[in-house]
């Protein structure tokens, strides 16, 4: 969310515009659209950080052991 803020905000001081995912920020319904799909990811990536955490902690309470899957 840093680096799409960082951008959006470098493309507004300079007069540019990010036109991304038919997402066009040089309106303020762009803007709105952009900055809230930027946050839900941001969430999600958070959330999915949770829950994997808490499923490794159960296995480990549990007694399994971890493999690495890559």
């Amino acid at each position: 969310m840093l680096d799409f803020a960082s951008i959006t905000e470098l493309a507004r001081r300079k007069g540019w515009a990010v036109v991304a995912l038919e997402v066009d920020t040089t309106t303020p319904t762009g803007e709105l659209t952009a900055s809230f799909t930027s946050a839900v990811a941001q969430w999600e990536r958070r959330i999915i950080g949770a829950r994997t955490s808490d499923a490794l902690q159960a296995m480990k309470d549990r007694g399994a052991r971890q493999t690495n899957l890559i």
